[in-house]
């Protein structure tokens, strides 16, 4: 995608709305705080693209704004504007990849897994609820592959954690379906090297991001290029950053064929916590659900 102009802080893409400054740049759009007249501060993102593949994007984000999950990043507004579509979310604390950090900084480790299990836990329950194939799409019902499972994609907003950044989110109802490879290199599945989404696609990324964040590491040498023009095979992953238990349960979900795979992120998590003698998180999914009608404008 070519580079976008850089937004201008007199901009008001939304009625009411106010930019106040530039939260981060990345390859496909930018992220600024800005705020309501009311006053409640909010994260807007701004993505660049071509009119069709704008307006395929418009459509696939807006059906993404009806499914609700605690532990999805809430999205408020919607619109498309020249050159852009615009989406007003929450504005979280921080976000995973931050939290490693401090940790690798302070004492020279990744998060303790006591810490992080609570967080992907949280995450998993979200992920799993996009990913199963009980939303509405084009007629037809569907699961949600979010295709950029990666720590800086993991919010923090008080104690809780929320999955956010679905530009990349694609519709999916067969075991297997042709897309366009795009996302993360280093997390991504090797079915996304032969243009390929499965349901676990997903499952893969989430177990990258796990071992990242536990270690400060990738389990794999990583791309060297930006793109997704290496061979599909890697090799098989270096999991000597965990303990033993939870090396095991990850091997699983690195598996390259998408069907040996564990059934579900939550499944995965389970293992971990079971294995590690650790009690699993109570993650309330009351107010999981698709809605029959867009979040209210603020």
């Amino acid at each position: 995608m070519p580079p976008t102009p850089t937004i201008d802080r007199t901009m008001q893409p939304f009625p009411g709305v106010k930019l106040h400054h530039r939260l981060g740049v990345g390859a496909f759009g930018e992220v600024w705080e800005g705020s309501y007249e009311s006053g409640r501060r909010v994260a807007l993102k701004f993505m660049g693209g071509k009119n069709g593949v704008v307006s395929q994007e418009l459509k696939t984000i807006q059906a993404l704004q009806r499914i609700t999950h605690p532990h999805l990043l809430p999205t408020y507004q919607v619109c498309s504007i020249p050159k852009y579509i615009v989406i007003i979310m929450e504005l979280a604390d921080g976000n995973l990849l931050e939290l490693c950090q401090v940790f690798k900084d302070e004492y020279g480790t990744g998060i303790p897994a006591e810490l992080l299990g609570i967080y992907m836990a949280q995450v998993a329950s979200a992920l799993d609820h996009l990913n199963s194939r009980k939303h509405r799409f084009d007629h037809r019902t569907v699961g949600f592959v979010h295709r950029d499972i990666k720590p800086s994609n993991i919010l923090l907003s008080g104690e809780q954690a929320k999955l956010c950044d679905f530009g990349f989110c694609t519709p999916i109802h067969a075991n297997y379906q042709i897309c366009h490879a795009s996302g993360t290199p280093d997390f991504s599945p090797p079915e996304f090297y032969s243009n390929q989404i499965t349901p676990n696609s997903d499952q893969y990324s989430f177990a990258v991001t796990y071992y990242y964040l536990r270690t400060g590491e990738l389990p794999f040498p990583a791309v060297t290029k930006a793109s997704f023009s290496h061979p599909s095979e890697r090799k098989s992953p270096n999991l000597g950053g965990v303990s033993a238990v939870e090396a095991k349960i990850l091997e699983r979900a690195l598996n390259p064929q998408p069907q040996h795979r564990w059934a579900s992120c939550t499944e995965l998590m389970q293992q971990i916590f079971t294995g590690l003698g650790m009690t699993y998180p109570t993650i309330t999914e009351n107010d999981a659900t698709t809605m029959a009608t867009p979040v209210e404008s603020m």
